[in-house]
């Protein structure tokens, strides 16, 4: 630890960066949400003739879903985020 002369500017207390895992399980259950989703979406899309959409739908989020988990699992940063939300 440097002495700092009488008069001189103290610097900034250096800050470190945690990691917060609680924002990491929370992307994680929302993923999960999606994936759920998804699939209940398929279902319901399957048994009822009239709602093909939503079976198109559920596709889409299941997809999307598994691509965030996925991402999410990584453990590094994609595109410039540490999390996907």
């Amino acid at each position: 630890m440097a002495v700092q002369a009488p008069g001189e500017p103290s610097s900034p207390p250096v800050r470190t960066l945690t990691r917060n895992d609680g924002a990491d399980q929370a992307s994680a259950t929302e993923e999960n949400h999606l994936i759920i989703l998804g699939i209940i979406l398929i279902i319901v899309g399957l048994l009822v003739e009239s709602l093909k959409i939503l079976f198109t739908i559920g596709i889409i989020l299941l997809i999307v879903g598994v691509v965030l988990a996925l991402l999410g699992r990584s453990g590094r940063a994609i595109g410039g985020r540490s999390h996907w939300y």
